[in-house]
């Protein structure tokens, strides 16, 4: 099972956390990330949110939520509807 959230002792810039081979907009790449987790309720004030696709629900669906609680970026295997 996956820790509930995950908090950098530092601020990461998003092109480290992620993979090469990773798509995303450059324009963000500096962005400073302080934490990260695949649970919508354990977002916090810059954390990157993980959005993984289940057997019951697809984490993109809780995509909203994770926004407002402060989510600056979302990793997922596809783009949001």
């Amino acid at each position: 099972s996956l820790p509930a959230a995950r908090r950098n002792d530092e601020p990461r810039k998003l092109a480290d956390l992620l993979p090469p081979d990773a798509q995303y907009d450059t324009r963000f790449a500096s962005r400073e990330i302080l934490g990260l987790t695949a649970d919508s309720r354990a977002v916090h004030d810059q954390f990157l949110f993980v959005a993984i696709p289940g057997m019951k629900s697809d984490g993109l669906r809780f995509l909203p939520q994770a926004l407002s609680a402060g989510a600056i970026a979302v990793m997922a295997e596809r783009r949001p509807a």
